[in-house]
């Protein structure tokens, strides 16, 4: 089965996807995180299932392409970010600083972008 889950530890929040051998996504999202919450290494936060979607076997991951060759820096924001292209759909996100989730913009937040279809 495929599906991902919204994940927090409580200063971000992103997705994850699985393929796991299981009838029941909720508990197997939830059984993952409890493992990494019980083997916490220093200075690692706890992650918290915020939400798990299970996905269509045509839906995959958006292909990320960085569109810029220079960081942006925005007037109201001071945190600086690099912008990306899905090549097999066309949207938009940003990263912001050295973190590794894309955020998709504002205009592709609704949930049929989360993930591309073939």
């Amino acid at each position: 089965m495929r599906f991902q889950v919204m994940v927090t530890n409580g200063k971000r929040r992103w997705w994850e996807e699985f393929v796991k051998e299981t009838d029941d996504a909720d508990r197997c999202a939830r059984e993952m995180v409890d493992y990494f919450n019980n083997t916490l290494r220093p200075n690692e936060l706890p992650r918290r299932v915020l939400f798990v979607e299970e996905l269509d076997e045509e839906e995959t991951e958006h292909d990320w392409v960085k569109s810029c060759l220079v960081t942006q820096l925005g007037r109201s924001d001071s945190r600086g970010h690099d912008t990306y292209r899905c090549e097999r759909c066309g949207i938009t996100g940003k990263r912001y600083g050295l973190d590794s989730c894309i955020e998709r913009d504002r205009k592709y937040q609704a949930k049929k972008y989360r993930t591309c279809r073939k």
